[in-house]
């Protein structure tokens, strides 16, 4: 589904569950057995088909920077803070019930369609209202066509959020991770044909108008299912907002956290500045989430399909966790370590302003990443009001973090500090509430599953410090690389060894599942 939790406007795939550590049994009289492998033969199958896509959107980032200015990716930044909080209402958080409904999905389907159709609608034309005002209180006059493309982005998402639900609850994590493959190659290639054009801040979206369109018919077409045939049923309407309304305020908040900000630096800052710090975020912080998403939409299915087996729960948070700090921890640090002389050969100083800003969301980034794993538990456990009361107070808190820390650094990267710091302050509180529903204790966790990301930062650190020694930057670039590598390896052999088979198996699961996937192909 089309992720509400944030402004990117991607088709959302599924994330991946944790492999079963060697030893591990598996029940296989039961249903629950065929349940287990199909997610995690379907997840492993995403990751390698999201892991391409993701490589190929980082892959335009980088050239995307060489088109567009500091101001436009400020612009882009300010419409779409002053969005989120309009956009409240924005899917009702209903892709959320309709997952929790599981087997009663065609039942719910049809309402779901027409009320989230309404409620975009409304969210569209109450976004689109503030665009020439917003323009002239910033003094910004490209701002309002900014926010009015964002809001006719909004009613399209629909579509591609209820098929996409679909494909998840019937465990097809590889037909969606393909929609997701094409959906995010057409979409960067736009971007870049946008920005090489001209089109500056609206290169963000423009896109996002074409794309949706296609992922719609590509899900159709995978899917063929049709819900506007169904009859919305508005009787079942109070009931949908009813179940909603908690999933709707963790949605929001979610969307709040990320990038409510922006309209507050705004006010501190120059675009120039803004769009320093919202470049480091999007180069540091995409990665994670598509990784969090893909987590989401997995294990959600996953736990619900589990039903009250609870240590088959608990097991598979703890393997998720683990994969999801290891995995976030080596993507964001090696942009972080790598990222000064990486930038002086791409854009020649250009984004120099932004080092800061990328090496403290990198480093503070993969300890709160498990929040995502945290939220697919609260959603498969039916605890809306928990999820959406603590999601918004983490919400809160980085706003309030990057404000302050704006206010008081007068920079990016003090804003960067202030994100992050409270980020971590939300992720704490997140899993000292979730944890212990399960039977764990959020303190002995946090040890067990931070010490690989302690020392990827440990890894980095001194990768860098060792590229420093020499003057060219393509040879800093390859020795910064090769120590992290190392020294990373190395790190997590000896002090965190069953973090990295877990990887490892994952990596291998990745090449089977794919091979499988070929041979049963051409045999069939």
């Amino acid at each position: 589904m089309l992720p509400a939790n944030n402004l990117d406007v991607s088709v959302r795939t599924p994330p991946v569950v944790a492999p079963a550590l060697p030893g591990e049994r598996v029940q296989e009289c039961d249903e629950k057995a065929p349940i287990g492998n199909k997610a995690i033969e379907g997840s492993i199958w995403v990751i390698g088909a999201t892991g391409a896509a993701k490589a190929l959107g980082f892959a335009c980032q980088l050239a995307l920077a060489w088109f567009l200015t500091k101001k436009d990716y400020g612009v882009y930044a300010i419409a779409i803070s002053l969005s989120v909080f309009l956009s409240v209402l924005r899917d009702g958080g209903l892709p959320m019930v309709l997952e929790r409904k599981g087997s009663q999905f065609e039942s719910y389907a049809g309402p779901v369609f027409w009320m989230m159709l309404a409620m975009n609608i409304a969210t569209g034309m109450l976004i689109a209202l503030i665009a020439a005002p917003a323009a002239r209180l910033y003094h910004i006059p490209e701002l309002a066509s900014v926010i009015t493309l964002f809001a006719a982005t909004i009613p399209l998402s629909v579509l591609p959020a209820i098929l996409s639900v679909r494909l998840a609850l019937d465990l097809k994590f590889r037909e969606l991770g393909l929609v997701q493959v094409v959906s995010s190659t057409l979409r960067n290639g736009l971007l870049l044909f946008f920005a090489w054009a001209g089109f500056g801040a609206r290169s963000f979206l423009l896109p996002v108008l074409i794309t949706s369109v296609t992922d719609s018919l590509l899900l159709w077409m995978v899917t063929r299912y049709s819900p506007w045939a169904m009859p919305p049923q508005f009787r079942l309407w109070p009931e949908l907002f009813a179940s909603g309304r908690w999933v709707l305020l963790g949605t929001f908040s979610i969307a709040l956290g990320n990038n409510g900000a922006y309209f507050l630096l705004g006010e501190f800052f120059s675009s120039d500045v803004v769009g320093t710090y919202f470049f480091a975020y999007q180069l540091v912080v995409q990665l994670g989430v598509l990784l969090s998403d893909n987590v989401y939409q997995v294990l959600v299915p996953s736990f619900v399909r589990m039903g009250p087996d609870i240590l088959r729960i608990r097991a598979a948070v703890l393997r998720a966790l683990s994969l999801v700090v290891v995995i976030g921890a080596v993507a964001s640090l090696s942009i972080a370590a790598v990222y000064e002389p990486l930038e002086r050969v791409l854009w020649h100083g250009k984004w120099a302003a932004a080092s800061g800003s990328v090496h403290i969301l990198a480093i503070v980034w993969p300890a709160a990443a498990g929040v995502s794993v945290l939220r697919a538990l609260q959603m498969a456990t039916g605890h809306f009001r928990q999820w959406g009361i603590v999601t918004l107070i983490g919400a809160l808190a980085s706003v309030s973090g990057t404000a302050i820390g704006a206010y008081f650094g007068k920079s990016a990267a003090g804003a960067a500090l202030g994100f992050s710091l409270g980020s971590l302050f939300g992720a704490a509180l997140n899993a000292r509430i979730a944890l212990p529903r399960i039977g764990i204790r959020a303190a002995d966790t946090a040890i067990s599953v931070l010490r690989p990301w302690l020392i990827i930062v440990v890894a980095a650190v001194c990768a860098q410090l060792a590229g420093l020694r020499f003057d060219r930057t393509w040879i800093d670039i390859l020795v910064t690389a090769a120590c992290l590598c190392t020294l990373g390896l190395f790190g997590l052999r000896l002090f965190a060894n069953e973090s990295l088979r877990l990887v490892e198996i994952s990596l291998r699961q990745i090449i089977r599942g794919n091979f499988r996937s070929t041979a049963h192909s051409e045999s069939t």
